[in-house]
């Protein structure tokens, strides 16, 4: 994800199923909520290989 506008699009379209998975892993709901933040926050620091870092 190299835009801004793209990783909104890709959030909005896997947010719930995030956050339904996160709840299924914990049984907590704030804590599958910070689970989603964490993985969401480390995607814009990836590049297209998926390695962070990588060109």
């Amino acid at each position: 994800m190299r835009d801004a506008q793209s990783f909104d699009e890709l959030y909005r379209g896997t947010a719930r199923r995030l956050l339904r998975y996160g709840y299924a892993v914990t049984g907590d709901h704030t804590e599958a909520q910070d689970l989603v933040q964490e993985a969401v926050g480390a995607e814009p620091h990836r590049t297209a290989t998926g390695r962070p870092g990588a060109e």
